[in-house]
């Protein structure tokens, strides 16, 4: 099967999946599975990571949650997979 396009730049290849790895007792519990088909590039799902996170306070985003940008499925950065193509 042909990598689809990211649909956030079409510029690059889609080649992240969100797949629920982290552990419930070590984040916040609001994780959950996402069922979306890889759609967007890591540069993309970092920017949109980024820009749902508190902007004052930085030294959090990597222990905080994102929704998915197409189900909005509850993510963190644990759960972001590169996919191999």
């Amino acid at each position: 099967q042909e990598p689809e396009p990211c649909i956030g730049c079409m510029q690059q290849q889609a080649d992240i999946k969100l797949h629920k790895l982290c552990d419930d007792e070590g984040s916040s519990g609001d994780c959950v599975s996402c069922y979306c088909r890889p759609m967007w590039c890591l540069d993309c799902m970092g920017k949109w990571f980024a820009s749902r996170q508190d902007q004052q306070r930085p030294e959090t985003w990597l222990s905080s949650t994102c929704p998915c940008p197409t189900c909005r499925s509850v993510f963190c950065m644990l759960d972001v997979c590169k996919i191999d193509r």
